[in-house]
């Protein structure tokens, strides 16, 4: 029920909408057996409060045809397509342009004859209409177009807007003049609107239809068909579009909403408001109110941050800041639920091969690979993006990514259901893995398809996989299949047999491929290290140990761990160990596969003496490159892309990429006169372009490095790009389809899928994010890298921690934030187990108190024996100074005898080991002298050889 007074505002219809999103994103917890009907729906609600709906209810300012099509003046086609005038359906005035085309132009395909148009395999058709003189558009920033399209018993129909201007530059950072409109209804008109200010428009020449001629879905039939009327130019007042300022009278935050426990700071522009209050959408009551402060920040702005942490109460809320409303958001414990969900849905609607309604039709069967003599078909698995094309690596982390959600939610024994849906959908990719390896150990790399096929072999629309030799893709599916194993074992031996075989094909291959670690790219090298330790975990078998362990070595040599030049920031990664070139990922990064293998050593084997080397080089890349590299762009504390050498640049031997280049570089942040940070890519492509796959891999990475730490500060710096994803970002939007307040996305082949993220975040020449209205390729592309990234982000963010251990007595967890206590009582044989919200915790059993941090998704495993309980806390004086000497003190309380070992990186000390015995407040030192100044140093001290009550400090 809607409170009467909210009903009253002037923006009811969207509040209306917003609410019954609400009610959905608080509630779907409960209905679970609802939400996990896939494929999923938009409701109606969600239709009302996209911004889709919100563009087309923008009043129009004033307008002007381009085109009112009343003839066939100005018009011509490209390709093998055909127009007409026609009477019998005009949207407006006597007649409309019908432009039709074959679904499938096999003489483009088998020949390749023709114009390759935009973005096609199969061939493509335009309608073109063209101006005598061109064109100043500069007066208006929106295109408004009538679409009508016919049905022909296909699942999905897409038609994209593009025009030509004269003198826009040729440069890597000049966007797209295309506007792809998805999942249109047939027997139906469509208004497309498309807001054009981030385009060069002064000197339109043509303005163009553009249909793919892209094959068959099984049931479809005839031509594709479109209608078009009413092309006109329309002044609006458009969406931002780039920049780091906030969305004008928006207020960004999580729009998936936050843990009862969490931190929540919401962003919006500084105005004249000094308060701002939280709102029950139930009730339209005012809950909570407090103060508005203001930041500012050297390269992003100012801003005016709204603290609401103490809000912990479960419900359905939104801010108010004056006039200004926020979209909804949940405070619940699985307020991440639906999200995971519709992530899963994202995935379902990808599969290869069966029937998805309302997607496609069972596709492909058609596809093969071969290898000395062997062929297989490889259709299945999961298409990997806007098209259907499949790449082994993306299916490999995709499994990977459900297997660490899935065993997360075995271990806490939560949510059967979710759970085995997640195993469910990690078959499809764990299957598709095991039949695309040959006998040789080969694998099938790729398989490049962007069009129906008619599923018969030998008929000329077929594809073939590219096959070879490519040891990071046997690491990698070895590593994955070898974890599955494992998992599958307890429930399903069988096929946990098969995926062990498997494992050690591509084991056996990987190794035969590269036998040097030593000339590897740092992807290869992680993965084979978590391949190694996951084989061990499996087979027992301690040579997969020492493969991993030495492969690890040569990982490490990949960090930068120095200040090179007086750079205050370090700890990133070259691409190979001969430290040559800065990994400095374009759309694609692969930086958690080096977390993960870190974290993996450190968990696996404790007492092993590169323990300390494995520790440092997450730490230090988690503090001094990630969290002090998001200082810079504060207060969104965006992951940096990466930090950039001049002289890697002005060495390019083409002028032209030397300049475009240079021009990138010089727009980000300058470290040095040698060095730069940038948020964002330098861009060196126009066809790879977006960052969210980016940030979610080195979310992922940071998830690592704060569990392994026990970092809870790191934590909540990888949840601000959980949020970032979902709405606490400048242009206020979730960048996952179907949730909150979302915009259309790139999917020409399988229409727009709930659940979807995109390539990601834009920029152009500068080093600010850029997302306009457009949806071309590839920063609005769908793609499961950053979905399958997501889930992997959700296994260590989303989850409480878990406890367990052995106790004589009941223990007390008291958050020290909220002053809730939760009791837990030992079994007979003295073990307990247990899940807390992340958060600082005293533990008392009866006379003895333990302090220790908790992090999300972490699984600890404490000794709470009587006489053993005690508080500590580290502390450095010295600081990050210039000179050698730093004071560690370690201030504990407590009782009874302990013992305490410190552990170093880049320092020393005497009597690292400690014996003390505790009546009261003690303070342990340490002088330790830093080894080289040039370099961070870490230290850990570890109380009775348990690391997971270990405290750290980092510094240099």
């Amino acid at each position: 029920m809607i409170h009467a007074p909210l009903l009253l505002l002037p923006t009811y219809r969207r509040l209306i909408a917003l609410a019954a999103l609400f009610s959905a994103v608080v509630n779907s917890p409960v209905h679970a057996d609802e939400s996990l009907a896939f494929p999923l729906k938009l409701s109606e609600a969600s239709e009302e409060g996209s911004a889709r709906q919100r563009w087309l209810d923008k009043p129009v300012q004033r307008s002007v045809p381009i085109d009112e099509v009343e003839s066939l003046a100005g018009w011509e086609t490209r390709g093998v397509g055909k127009i007409e005038l026609i009477a019998e359906r005009a949207r407006f005035g006597k007649h409309a342009l019908r432009f039709s085309a074959p679904m499938w132009n096999r003489e483009f395909f088998e020949h390749r004859t023709g114009p390759k148009l935009f973005g096609t395999t199969g061939g493509a058709t335009q309608a073109v209409r063209l101006f005598a003189q061109p064109q100043d558009w500069s007066a208006f920033n929106r295109l408004s177009v009538w679409i009508y399209v016919h049905d022909t018993g296909r699942r999905t129909y897409n038609v994209s807007l593009l025009f030509t201007c004269l003198g826009v530059p040729e440069r890597t950072t000049e966007p797209f003049a295309a506007f792809n409109a998805n999942s249109l209804k047939p027997g139906a008109w469509h208004r497309i609107v498309w807001e054009i200010p981030y385009l060069k428009r002064d000197r339109v020449t043509e303005f163009i239809v553009h249909i793919e001629t892209s094959g068959y879905d099984s049931d479809a039939r005839g031509d594709l068909v479109v209608d078009v009327d009413q092309i006109e130019l329309q002044q609006v007042e458009a969406d931002k579009w780039q920049g780091w300022a906030i969305e004008r009278d928006r207020i960004a935050l999580s729009q998936i909403g936050y843990a009862p426990h969490a931190r929540k700071v919401a962003l919006m522009n500084p105005n004249e408001e000094a308060r701002f209050e939280v709102v029950d959408a139930e009730t339209g009551e005012s809950v909570l109110i407090r103060p508005i402060s203001t930041t500012a920040v050297k390269k992003t702005g100012r801003f005016a941050a709204l603290d609401f942490s103490d809000l912990r109460k479960p419900g359905a809320y939104f801010l108010r800041a004056g006039s200004i409303r926020s979209d909804a958001f949940a405070v619940a414990d699985s307020f991440w639920r639906p999200a995971l969900i519709k992530a899963l849905n994202f995935f379902y609607c990808e599969r290869c091969g069966v029937d998805i309604a309302g997607v496609h039709n069972a596709c492909h069967h058609d596809l093969t690979a071969e290898d000395g003599g062997e062929t297989k078909p490889i259709f299945g698995g999961w298409h990997d993006a806007a098209d259907f094309s499949q790449l082994t690596g993306n299916t490999a982390e995709a499994a990977y990514a459900m297997l660490e959600m899935a065993g997360q939610l075995r271990l806490r024994d939560t949510d059967h259901e979710l759970r085995q849906r997640i195993e469910e959908e990690c078959r499809v990719g764990l299957d598709w893995l095991r039949k695309t390896i040959f006998a040789s150990g080969k694998r099938v790399h790729f398989v490049e398809i962007r069009h129906f096929s008619d599923g018969v072999p030998k008929t000329g629309d077929e594809r073939k996989g590219t096959v070879g030799p490519h040891a990071q893709l046997n690491f990698i599916c070895a590593a994955t299949l070898a974890r599955a194993a494992s998992y599958f074992q307890p429930i399903d031996p069988d096929y946990a047999q098969v995926l062990r075989e498997t494992a050690l094909r591509d084991w056996q291959s990987g190794v035969s491929t590269s036998p040097d670690p030593r000339t590897v790219a740092l992807t290869e090298l992680s993965w084979s290290v978590l391949a190694g330790i996951q084989l061990e975990r499996l087979t027992g078998d301690p040579a997969f140990r020492t493969a991993a362990v030495e492969r690890a070595h040569y990982a490490i040599e990949c960090q930068e761990r120095t200040f090179p030049e007086g750079v205050p920031l370090t700890g990133y990664f070259y691409s190979k160990p001969d430290r040559q070139r800065i990994s400095q990922p374009d759309h694609m990064c692969h930086d958690e596969a080096a977390l993960l293998a870190f974290a993996a050593l450190c968990s696996s084997y404790p007492s092993h003496p590169d323990w300390m080397r494995w520790y440092s080089a997450a730490a230090i890349y988690a503090e001094f490159f990630l969290s002090r590299g998001a200082d810079y762009m504060a207060p969104f504390q965006y992951l940096p892309n990466g930090v950039y050498r001049k002289s890697d640049i002005t060495a390019l031997s083409d002028e032209k990429d030397r300049i475009d280049q240079l021009e990138q570089l010089e727009a980000g942040t300058r470290l040095t006169d040698g060095y730069y940070l940038r948020a964002l890519p330098i861009w060196t492509s126009p066809w790879a372009r977006g960052g969210t796959g980016i940030q979610m891999s080195r979310t992922v990475a940071l998830s690592a490095a704060a569990g392994l730490a026990n970092d809870l500060g790191a934590q909540q710096l990888a949840r601000w790009q959980i949020e970032w994803v979902f709405g606490r970002n400048p242009f206020t939007t979730s960048f996952m389809y179907g949730v909150g307040h979302y915009q259309p996305m790139h999917s020409h082949r399988q229409g727009e899928l709930i659940g979807s993220l995109p390539v990601g975040i834009d920029c152009m020449g500068g080093d600010e994010p850029f997302w306009p209205g457009g949806t071309n390729h590839t920063n609005k592309e769908i793609w499961v890298v950053p979905v399958a990234r997501f889930i992997w982000s959700m296994a260590s963010l989303a989850l409480p921690a878990y406890i367990e251990g052995s106790s004589e007595r009941t223990l007390t967890f008291i958050d020290k934030a909220g002053g809730h206590a939760t009791a837990v009582d030992p079994d007979a044989t003295g073990h307990f187990r247990c899940s807390l919200p992340a958060g600082e915790y005293v533990v008392r059993a009866g006379d003895d108190e333990w302090e220790t941090p908790l992090v999300s998704g972490r699984n600890y495993r404490f000794d709470m024996r009587a006489g053993c309980g005690w508080k500590a806390r580290l502390s450095v004086s010295g600081g990050d100074g210039s000179g050698k000497t730093r004071r560690l003190q370690l201030s504990v309380t407590g009782r009874g005898r302990h013992s305490i070992s410190l552990h170093f990186f880049n320092a020393r000390c005497d009597q690292a080991r400690r014996e003390i015995t505790l009546e009261s407040e003690s303070t342990v030192e340490w002088e330790i002298e830093v080894i080289d100044p040039a370099q961070p140093w870490v230290a850990v001290v570890i109380p009775e050889g348990n690391a997971d009550l270990r405290l750290s400090a980092i510094g240099k």
